[in-house]
């Protein structure tokens, strides 16, 4: 598993727990099916740009700050 797509997963998991939503919630309000989710929540696979800022907007937050947070936290 590589290194920054657990990074990524955790910061995203840690927004996801800071707002309030449940995962499930979350990759349901952004249309993506369980499977991939798994895969992306837990590190498995990278998420992609336009998925982290759809899950922005789930969770109302900017997008730009969203990604910045992030960033921070892979590097």
């Amino acid at each position: 598993m590589d290194t920054t797509n657990r990074a990524v997963a955790a910061a995203v998991r840690d927004a996801i727990w800071r707002a309030g939503k449940t995962q499930s919630a979350v990759a349901d309000e952004i249309g993506m099916n369980r499977t991939t989710w798994q895969r992306r929540i837990t590190g498995k696979r990278a998420f992609q740009v336009i998925d982290l800022l759809r899950v922005a907007r789930v969770l109302g937050a900017d997008a730009g700050r969203f990604l910045d947070t992030i960033t921070e936290k892979v590097s």
